[in-house]
C-alpha cells in the first residue's frame, strides 16, 4: 500500500487537460467615456438658517 505522499490525486486532473478545462470568461464591462468639461457651478448662497449655523448663532435647545 502506498503512503499519502506517493498517491496520485484522483480529484484533480493533472497536465494540459486541466488547463483547457478551466478557461475563465473575460470581463466585458463597458466603460463610459468621462465627461470632458464640467458644467459651471452655480453660486448658491446659503439661506437664513444656513447663515446662522455658519456664524454659530443657531442652537437646537
Amino acid at each position: 500500500m502506498r503512503n499519502r505522499a506517493e498517491r496520485t490525486s484522483v480529484s484533480q486532473p493533472s497536465g494540459p487537460a486541466m488547463a483547457s478545462m478551466h478557461n475563465r470568461a473575460k470581463s466585458v464591462a463597458l466603460m463610459e467615456t468621462p465627461i470632458k468639461e464640467m458644467p459651471p457651478a452655480k453660486d448658491k448662497k446659503p439661506d437664513h438658517y444656513q447663515e446662522r449655523m455658519l456664524r454659530g448663532e443657531l442652537s437646537w435647545d
